[in-house]
């Protein structure tokens, strides 16, 4: 059963919306009154995230063998992790013809386990008691299983924001477990909009993995990759290159954004972005077609992006841009050769 069979008047509309927090859906019905069944599992039920950025085919004019194609399929695939099962497997299923694995509901972090398992014990028994999945060790368990079967099978971890933090922290784990033969397979972790993740010494330590297959990509003036800050009271840092766009998707490789603590003396600058920004998202479907327009949740983004510039170059759809629009030259020149994993004991 759906938790709402119809919405007649927009005080019951009011009503619902408040009750949602998280996920809104999008319904469309005829003009006749006809009704649409609303239900958070529907294949068809969309996230917030969904409802701003609609596309949901990859891009049909990057091919595999195309070097933007890894960047452009993780970018997708960390936008639809925000979905529910249902649509996340109709996507995946018949929108871009693969094959779905999983889907997995999982504990909500460290702070909600048992104390024994705050040092991350390389194995653990399964909380079939209570109904905890835990996530590292659930996708490692997959992994060692579909790896097994096939010796030419490779993979790649990605994510948006906090789920690019997850997603550098997943081959971090593996190598704190001398899981070598995992980490050869390890294609590349590819993070949008990712927030700092460690300090020093985490940075030195993920160095020692192979650099030249971690992809951190940052849009614009972005302003979650610059949190938590760089700075003596934090501590946190970033590894690696950074592969920086602007709004014009032009990308150059640094080590760090300019603005990398959110300096005031600069926001100036991030206040023109938004403008153009939304002046862009008028003109993108004139210039590469109907697939780059952008709607009316997504223009309020925008111009909430006036007031506070920052947040609003933070949604996945400058990344899935920048993926498809940017300069074929600059994927190209990008690192795609593996290293040897050498950790010491």
């Amino acid at each position: 059963m759906c938790e709402l069979d119809e919405l007649n008047t927009a005080k019951d509309f009011r009503r619902f919306w408040k009750a949602k927090s998280v996920q809104v859906v999008l319904f469309v019905g005829d003009y006749k009154g006809k009704n649409v069944d609303l239900c958070r599992e529907s294949p068809d039920f969309s996230s917030i995230i969904g409802l701003a950025d609609v596309r949901l085919d990859l891009d049909d004019e990057i091919s595999n063998e195309d070097r933007r194609y890894y960047s452009a399929l993780a970018i997708m695939a960390s936008k639809i992790a925000y979905e529910n099962e249902a649509r996340v497997k109709k996507i995946v299923n018949d929108k871009w013809k693969m094959e779905h694995i999983g889907f997995y509901n999982c504990s909500n972090g460290l702070q909600k386990c048992n104390e024994r398992y705050a040092k991350w014990p390389k194995e653990i028994e399964e909380d079939k008691q209570n109904g905890h999945t835990f996530a590292y060790y659930k996708i490692r368990e997959l992994l060692r299983e579909k790896l097994k079967k096939n010796k030419n099978v490779r993979f790649m971890v990605t994510g948006h924001s906090l789920g690019g933090a997850l997603a550098v922290l997943f081959p971090a784990i593996l190598a704190f477990h001398k899981e070598f033969e995992l980490l050869e397979r390890l294609d590349g972790v590819y993070t949008f909009g990712q927030p700092r993740v460690g300090d020093d010494n985490f940075c030195r330590f993920m160095e020692d993995l192979g650099v030249n297959r971690y992809f951190r990509f940052v849009y614009a003036n972005d302003i979650v990759p610059i949190v938590p800050f760089d700075n003596s009271d934090f501590g946190f840092k970033h590894f690696g290159n950074c592969y920086h766009f602007n709004s014009f998707y032009n990308g150059q490789v640094v080590k760090e954004v300019h603005n990398k603590n959110y300096v005031s003396k600069k926001l100036a600058l991030a206040h023109l972005n938004a403008v153009f920004e939304l002046v862009r998202s008028l003109a993108l479907p004139y210039l590469y077609g109907r697939k780059y327009k952008e709607g009316l949740l997504l223009m309020k983004v925008r111009l909430f992006g006036l007031i506070f510039p920052g947040a609003s170059t933070h949604c996945p759809q400058d990344y899935v841009n920048l993926t498809r629009l940017a300069s074929r030259n600059f994927f190209y020149s990008l690192n795609y050769n593996y290293t040897e994993v050498e950790i010491d004991d």
